[in-house]
Parts: C-alpha cells; structure tokens; sequence
C-alpha cells in the first residue's frame, strides 16, 4: 500500500511499476472517464503553465473537475479488484529477487537466469537446495534464454563505435560445465534463439532495419539455412523447437490479436493451432508432446497447456498475480510467480492441479479485462487512416537552433548551468552556460557548438571569464580572460559483453587573450596567446544493479595537455580512478587519482585541480592527490512531501585524501592530507529530477599553506554527475 509519490518516484527497496505502467494506467483512465480529448486539453494547458505552481494538476482539475489527488485515486480505484485491496502484509519482505526462464537440466536440477536489486544477472544451477553461480551474463535487451544439451543460448548487445543508435543483438552459447561461450553471429539483430533437440541449430528471430520480422534457422557455427518471413506487419515471438524440423512460433498480428502456429521447418509453411485471439501468449516450452504456454485469456497471466496431438487446452493454474516461464519434466512444472519481493520459483506437481478444460472458442470471444480507450485505432494497425504526403528533400539546414532545457552541472572545482539546443537531427547541438570556479573565484559565459554528422564531431566555442584570481610573486593578481577555439572530438561506444566501454580523444586550437585588472594590473602586460589543448578518456565498467552505489568492477581515467604554440607555456591535468568489490554486495571502494603539472611561470591556465577535501585551493607548479572511499547505503526512506522532493536513499562515505605539491624548483613539497565522512541524500524533485546532495566533515591531518590551525571543516556538497548531460 504505497504512497502516491512512492509510485511515482520508485523505490531502491520495494518492487514499484515504473512511470510507463503507471502513466499507462492514468492515461487510459482519463481517456474512458473524460473522452479522448481530455489529455490533448491537459497537455496543451500543462505545457503552457497555466497556473505557475502545479501546472500538471492544475489542468487535470480544468478539465476532469476533480483535484489531482481525487483523479488518481479514481483511476487507480477503475482498476481495483480482489489482490489489489489485498494488502501484502503476511508476506515478509525480502531483497527483491527474480528468478527467470527455470528449465530442467535434470531429475532435480534447474538452470536459471537471476538477478536483484543487489546482484547483477547471472545464470545459475540449483541442485537440491544448493546453488551455482555458472557465470555473468552480457549486457543484453532481453531477459530470454534457452537451454539444452549443456549449451544456454542467449543474446548480447553491442554497439557501432561511433554511431551507437547502430545496436545489435547477436547470440552467444554458454557451455554450462566450463563457463565457455561462443558468439556465433556477428552484427546480427536476433532474438529469443532457441536450441534444436540435437543442439546442431539455433531458431531465432530476426528484425531487419526495416522492422520487418523473420524466423531464422542456424547452423551450430551461426551460418544461415533457412529463414521464414513473418506475414506483413506481424511480428514473431517466443520460437520453440518441436523436434528438429518443426517449431512452435507466436505471432503478433496487426489487427492487435496473438496466435501461435506449427511451423514445418522445410517447408516454411506454417499453420494455426490457436485462432487468433485479443488475449496475449507467449513464454512457450515443449514437453512430451504438449506444449506450455501463458496467456491472459481470462484476464490474470496463467500456464497453460495444449495438446500437439489434439488441440486440446487446459488452464492449469488459477491466480490473482502472473505465472510465467513453465518448464516441465516428467509430473513436474516449474515456473515463476510474480510476488512483492520479485519473480519467485514455485514447483508442484501436474496431477496436482485442477486443470479447467478450455475451448478453441474461448480465444476467439476473448475480453480484455478492462476497458482500453481506442483500442481499435491505437492498436490495430489495420484500423489506423492511411495517409499520403509529399516528398521532399530534407534541408539539413532546417532549425539549426532549438533551445530546449537547461540543466545546473557539477564538475569540481566549477559548477554552473548550461540552456541546450538541438536541430530535428541532433547532428548540430549548442549551449550557453555559467561557470563559477571556486578555486580562482572567476566567473564565466560561454558559448558552445558542434556538429556530428561526420566521423569526427567538430566543436567550436567562445568564452568571456572575468575576475580570474591567480597567485602572482607572492601576491594575488585578478585579470579577465577570452578564449576561442575550434577543434575536433571522436567519441567512441565499443560496450559489449560484459562491460559498458567508452573512449573519447580530440583536440581544439585555442585563441586566448587575458587582461590585468586590478592593482597588480601595471605589473603583466596584456597577453595574447594561442595554444593547443589535446584530451582523451576512456572507461570500463561493469551495470550496476539497482542498489549499487558504484559498479562493483571499473577503471577509467581522463588526460588533458595544454600546449602553447608561440611561447613558453604548458599544463597537463590527469585523473583516474577504479571501482573495486567489497565484502557487501550494496558497498563500494573508490581508489582515484589526479596529477596537474604546469610551467612555474604561466598563468594561462586555469586551476583544474581538486585538493584534498577540507583544504583551500592552491596553484602549484606540480600537484598530485589520491583518494581511498568506502561508500554505504544507511537507509532507503521512500519519504516524500509535497510532490516536491522525495528521499530514496540515505548513503555514506569515508574517505581518505593525500595530496602533495611541488614549489616551483620541483624538489620542496608541501604535503596536505584529510580524513572525514560524507553523507549523501538521493532524492528526486517534482517526480523527476534526480539529484544527490549532502555534508561533509574533514578532519585536517595537516596545517593550511597560510597556517590557519582549523582541524574541522564542514561543507555542502553536490557530488559530481548531479545530472547526466
């Protein structure tokens, strides 16, 4: 029984439909109860902010004449039935855990995919009451996998390196005993693969770039013998071998019916065994001439059963939450039920449940168990107006400026805000922003461009920063700097297997000119320089499971130079760091790094480093810091108010920080190390925006430069990535 804001933010804790499911549900609601324009009238009023404070809920109001309060509670009532006012209350709550497609490997053995909110998809064993972990699965779009013979078949996703809107989703066979695998297509878009009874064949399906959808038959090694195409604006799912040269195949038809059909493999005929119905099917296993299906015929997900001699159906579990994935061998079915506490395992025997006889018939006459509004138009595509319009050449030129959103950012030491644009394409992209860093007080303007529609992403820009405070001969010199530059990046996406992987290199030619201001501003003659700035980072890491701080495994590092080109004049800023398991599967370790080394004598460049925390700021020709971090999660209040902020997670960190700076004869050091904690809120505002924010205390082992004796400090913090741009 969750509160309104719990269902709208989600939980780190507690298994909560995401806004789709939720929107889903209001949206059909407000269409039954109000007609089918109310939300095109919300939309229009909302998005113009009729009302400054809960634009949203204010037009709901307008329009269905109830608050918004009043309005969800109907919608969600609309829905109401026997397990919904049926609190959980005896059910003990637990890590939400899901245990996928269970098959039988054996008299009481079962292979299975599982995953947590705090452990990442892997394949398992359970012998009896053991279990083994056999390996991590790849990062994949699917949760599907079959298995025979010793062999898992599944998919894996991967990316074009440079155009990552370029996906595949190739199959990989797992040998169960040795942990091998074996990828047997390459840039493939296949899915649901399934393993011939002689594990000699893969039966998959394949989307094209049109959308179009084919079954494809593959030789052990990946190579293509036969492929099937699915009827005009169908779609298959779910393909299971009978034996070697038939298969069981659902079909989704554009008149938004399912049904599934007996495919003869060499002759690609395929005919019904189940008329077509408005009731979904799909997650099928074959068994001793029956096959095992789910479907929601009488409005609840259950397992059902049908006779491949016959046509004979039986409904073989009655529920009130869904069954899916059935495997069975010899009397016994195994098969996972949705609980609170995720996808649960249950086992029972065949003769033990009280079957219902179903009729062909009853698919045809099929209901859906609550009204969907327009149904017939937004679903069927054979009901959708056929429409004709003029074909033109698309200028690339067109609404090169569109300024959408703006966002605050974090990157210590400068924080700010930028306002985004992008054309239609999204190939030409610009911002302007606001950048404060703290570390020479300085304040700046900036204007950004670049453009993607090549191999190498051209950038350019314009920066005015003004009150730049930088330590000059013992003193502090304040001047205001412009820069422009032009340049080029490569951003490349290589994720695969199990590991997301990013690069990026470029570099920019760089215009900069400072003037002196203030007292000092006699003593430095204006400068106008040109430099050259040279950068590259890359990252490797590991998902993380919904409770994970950081991943469990990664390493990453970023590398800046700055060059001049008429003079004297560099500055080079490194970072790295890693991610590494701890003996809790929620905590994480933090080791990273930095070093800036400059020439003793340029104040060109900004202060791009970050001291050990508690410290000021300082300048030095060479600087290097490592840190040590332990995170932890403390709490998962799921507390809210308002609809304003909401609390998911209360986290800590203890760290550890140890810089050490060069003067400028690079032999005498200072050194300036920290202890102290951190404490973090998770929250999102207005239902959308995530953003963590917390203290922090330091205790400083070491004196400050300027031998102030503070020991404690405490600090607001924002932590970096505040909001992924």
């Amino acid at each position: 029984d969750y509160s309104w804001m719990k269902l709208r933010n989600g939980s780190l804790k507690d298994m909560v439909p995401n806004h789709y499911q939720l929107g889903y549900l209001l949206t059909n609601y407000g269409y039954e109860k109000y007609g089918d324009d109310f939300w095109q009238k919300v939309t229009k009023d909302a998005s113009a902010f009729k009302g400054l404070m809960y634009p949203f809920q204010r037009a709901v109001k307008s329009h269905s004449g109830v608050n918004f309060k009043t309005f969800r509670n109907d919608a969600l009532q609309y829905y109401s039935h026997g397990i919904a006012k049926r609190r959980d209350d005896i059910t003990k709550r637990e890590t939400v855990t899901n245990y996928h497609y269970p098959q039988m490997i054996g008299q009481d053995s079962l292979v299975y995919l599982k995953n947590s909110y705090k452990s990442l998809p892997a394949f398992y064993i359970k012998s009896g009451d053991s279990e083994r972990k056999i390996k991590l699965k790849r990062i994949s779009s699917e949760d599907w996998f079959s298995y025979r013979n010793g062999l898992i078949a599944y998919t894996s996703y991967s990316t074009h390196a440079r155009w990552s809107l370029e996906d595949y989703s190739d199959i990989i066979l797992l040998n169960i005993t040795t942990g091998a695998e074996e990828k047997i297509t390459k840039r493939g878009k296949y899915y649901t693969p399934d393993i011939s009874p002689d594990g000699n064949s893969i039966l998959a399906v394949h989307i094209n770039d049109s959308l179009q959808s084919e079954l494809q038959l593959l030789s052990r090694n990946g190579e293509l013998v036969k492929k099937i195409k699915a009827p005009a604006h169908s779609l298959f799912v779910h393909p299971r071998f009978i034996n070697a040269t038939t298969a069981i195949v659902g079909i989704r038809l554009p008149d938004a019916t399912m049904t599934l059909q007996k495919f003869d493999l060499n002759t690609g005929r395929g005919e019904n065994i189940l008329p077509p119905t408005k009731a979904t099917i799909g997650f099928t296993s074959v068994s001793q001439e029956k096959l095992f299906f789910v479907s929601s015929l009488k409005g609840n997900d259950d397992i059902y059963s049908l006779d491949l001699n016959n046509n004979g159906i039986t409904k073989l579990t009655s529920g009130q939450t869904g069954f899916y994935y059935p495997t069975v061998s010899g009397n016994q079915i195994t098969y996972s039920a949705f609980t609170a506490n995720g996808f649960r395992l249950r086992t029972e025997n065949l003769d033990a449940l009280k079957g219902e006889v179903i009729n062909q018939a009853d698919f045809i006459t099929a209901v859906d168990p609550v009204p969907v509004a327009q149904a017939e138009t937004s679903s069927n595509l054979l009901k959708v107006p056929t429409r004709a319009f003029p074909v033109s050449t698309y200028r690339k030129g067109t609404g090169l400026f569109n300024f959408h959103s703006w966002t605050p950012f974090f990157d210590d030491p400068e924080f700010g805000f930028s306002i985004y644009s992008n054309n239609i394409l999204s190939t030409f992209a610009n911002d302007i922003s606001y950048t404060y860093n703290r570390n020479e007080k300085s304040h700046s303007t900036a204007f950004n461009a670049s453009y993607a529609g090549w191999f190498p992403v051209i950038n350019a820009g314009v920066e005015y920063t003004w009150d730049r405070h930088v330590p000059f001969e013992g003193r502090t010199l304040t001047l205001n700097q412009t820069e422009g530059r032009i340049g080029f990046s490569i951003p490349l996406n290589a994720t695969q297997g199990r590991l997301y992987k990013f690069f990026n290199l470029g570099s920019n030619f760089v215009i900069n000119q400072y003037q002196p201001t203030g007292p000092l501003k006699d003593s430095v003659r204006v400068n106008n320089s040109n430099y050259m700035h040279y950068f590259g980072s890359l990252a490797f890491q590991l998902p993380r499971a919904r409770q994970h701080i950081f991943p469990k495994f990664g390493f990453g590092t970023g590398q800046q130079v700055r060059q001049r080109i008429d003079e004297r004049g560099y500055q080079y800023a490194g970072t790295g760091y890693f991610y590494l398991p701890s003996a809790f599967p929620t905590h994480s370790i933090v080791l990273s790094g930095s070093l800036q080394e400059t020439d003793t004598s340029n104040i060109i460049f900004t202060n791009r480093f970050a001291n050990s925390r508690g410290y000021s700021e300082y300048y030095f020709p060479r600087m290097w810091r490592g840190s040590a971090n332990y995170h932890f999660p403390v709490a998962y209040p799921d507390f809210g108010f308002a609809n304003i902020i909401y609390f998911q997670r209360l986290r800590a960190n203890v760290f550890y920080d140890h810089t050490k700076m060069y003067y400028q004869d690079k032999i005498n050091t200072e050194e300036l190390r920290s202890v102290g904690t951190e404490i973090f809120f998770d929250t999102k505002w207005w239902n959308q925006l995530p953003i963590s924010f917390g203290i922090r205390y330091s205790y400083l082992l070491d004196e400050e430069l300027q031998g102030r004796t503070k020991k404690h400090v405490f600090e607001f913090i924002v932590p970096l990535d505040l909001i992924p741009r």
